[in-house]
């Protein structure tokens, strides 16, 4: 049976997991949560690619504030600082794939 891809799922606050749809195999990993992480900073470990379906709340990447927009793919390197501050219950359609970090 393949394995589960653990540091990726260390990586969501417990929050976020409830109701959360995730597939996790080997060195890669879907995740599609029901809701944004606000209030919750969290330091990227692997890849992390972001595919919103709507338009997300504002991100603040290493500090600086990023609006993006529905359909574009956002794209963080390991060892990145993201946080979202607000953001709307029902604006929660987006899915995030990690992928472990192995080219170095």
């Amino acid at each position: 049976m393949p394995e589960q891809n653990n540091a990726f799922l260390e990586q969501i606050p417990e929050h976020l997991k409830d109701g959360a749809e995730i597939h996790s195999i080997y060195d890669m990993s879907v995740f599609r949560p029901r809701c944004f992480a606000t209030g919750a900073t969290i330091q990227t470990k692997d890849y992390h690619i972001c595919l919103p379906t709507s338009t997300p709340p504002p991100l603040f990447i290493e500090g600086t504030e990023y609006q993006y927009q529905k359909g574009r793919i956002i794209l963080l390197p390991p060892d990145t600082c993201v946080s979202i501050e607000n953001a709307l219950p029902d604006a929660s359609l987006y899915s995030t794939e990690y992928i472990k970090v192995i080219f170095q």
